[in-house]
């Protein structure tokens, strides 16, 4: 999008190699790592918009990828930001989850992962060690591409397309800590099927929401939008069970295509995705 011309703002999630700072906070207070989606869609993206639109005094086109739509489907519900935006792009949309299979989340559906690391007060879910290595480096060495394959499977289930000869780049920047919170966050919204805030049991959602239970994020009333879905057939973590019943949800004349064989990483890392996703972006924010 850059060498089309666009002026190109990306966007980093709280806790994300490029947003570890707090202005009060230190990585070791509980209180640093107590965040999901609804802080990020009422608070950061929105502030993320906000400093783009002042800067340019352009409305906006967005584009998210996986959480990052839901981030912008949970805010645009609630009202969030819409005066800044124009056209919208999700790739790999996610909203509802209950459909997911990869194995990572599976584990947080079925097994209750995330409840066992909140009850052992564990805050911050990392794929580093403490000195910073690579757990999967530890579990497979460099050259055993095979359990590397299976790394990845346990996080994003299938893939079609992802160069295992760019491992070193890949692990440079993937994956990224995010709070045990977010993924409980996740987990609440598969097991229920629903897309809704965060529930705190009954007695503190009373006391935040006013309400016994925790209020959904009503796609309904989000006002009929230019949007562009693009997912994948192979995508284990945006089926298209959940993506068909979120486009219904809208009131939005959705533009969608499906490729044939995308897992929900090669949006992002196949080598192929400028000639399958990108062109087709570019195409839809220029017509």
């Amino acid at each position: 999008m850059a060498d089309a011309g666009y002026d190109v703002w990306i966007g980093n999630t709280r806790t994300t190699r490029y947003s570890m700072g707090h202005s009060t906070l230190r990585h070791t207070d509980s209180a640093y790592w107590d965040w999901s989606l609804d802080e990020m869609a009422e608070q950061d993206l929105p502030a993320m918009l906000d400093l783009v639109y002042s800067i340019t005094h352009e409305r906006i086109h967005y584009i998210g990828y996986s959480q990052g739509s839901q981030q912008a489907l949970a805010a645009f519900s609630q009202g969030r930001a819409l005066t800044y935006i124009n056209k919208v792009v999700m790739l790999a949309p996610v909203a509802f989850v209950d459909h997911g299979s990869a194995p990572l989340e599976l584990g947080l559906f079925d097994l209750h992962v995330d409840q066992i690391l909140q009850a052992a007060h564990v805050n911050e879910f990392s794929t580093k060690t403490s000195m910073g290595t690579q757990v999967v480096d530890l579990i497979c060495g460099q050259t055993n591409r095979r359990c590397y394959q299976s790394w990845i499977f346990l996080f994003a289930g299938d893939n079609c397309c992802l160069n295992f000869s760019k491992r070193e780049l890949l692990e440079k920047y993937e994956t990224q800590v995010t709070s045990v919170k977010n993924l409980a966050h996740l987990a609440q919204q598969g097991r229920r099927s629903n897309f809704a805030h965060f529930d705190y049991g009954s007695a503190e959602n009373l006391r935040r929401y006013g309400r016994p239970v925790p209020p959904p994020y009503s796609l309904s009333e989000i006002p009929p939008l230019n949007m562009l879905f693009i997912s994948g057939l192979r995508d284990a973590l945006a089926d298209q069970i959940d993506v068909t019943r979120l486009i219904m949800s809208l009131r939005s004349n959705v533009h969608s295509y499906v490729d044939p064989s995308f897992g929900h990483l090669d949006f992002i890392l196949a080598d192929s995705a400028n000639s399958r996703v990108y062109d087709q972006v570019i195409n839809f924010l220029e017509t």
